[in-house]
């Protein structure tokens, strides 16, 4: 009976003895499903960015055709009827739902073509979508302006 005591202190003690290891082991699994996870979240963001980028491209490529084909094919617009459009309508059909901020601007100073809409809502966007697109158009001397069309989306 003596031998069985024995047997099992050092069944104890050899527990106690491998709970470092199993620290150990344990820390390296926990930090391996943290990582896991992190990446896991960081991927998903990545695509939910990605569906954004593309919604907004999307909106910039239906406006920019519009804006083109606005005096047929053969000719450019006129930068005053491209401001004069109602853009809120147009943007809450091709947005889908989401918040967006549009922007119409000349790139040159001296021109003043310039419009932004933004959707009614007022949530904070953790993640948006940005897609930008140069447009020519004639202004009102009939000179060839760059307009730049910009959409971001959330």
């Amino acid at each position: 009976m003596g031998g069985n005591m024995r047997g099992d202190h050092r069944a104890v003690a050899g527990f106690f003895e491998d709970l470092p290891v199993l620290i150990f082991v344990l820390s390296g699994v926990m930090a391996l499903v943290l990582t896991s996870t992190f990446v896991a979240e960081r991927i998903e963001t990545d695509r939910f960015k990605d569906s954004l980028d593309a919604l907004a491209q999307r909106i910039v490529n239906s406006l920019s055709a519009r804006m083109q084909s606005a005096r047929g094919p053969d000719l450019l617009p006129t930068a005053a009827a491209i401001s004069a459009w109602n853009y809120s309508e147009i943007l809450d059909q091709a947005s889908e739902g989401r918040g967006y901020l549009f922007a119409l601007s000349s790139l040159h100073p001296s021109q003043s073509c310039r419009v932004t809409v933004c959707s009614d809502g007022s949530e904070v966007p953790e993640t948006t979508g940005h897609a930008r697109r140069l447009v020519n158009a004639l202004d009102d001397r009939n000179v060839c302006v760059v307009l730049e069309v910009s959409v971001i989306v959330w």
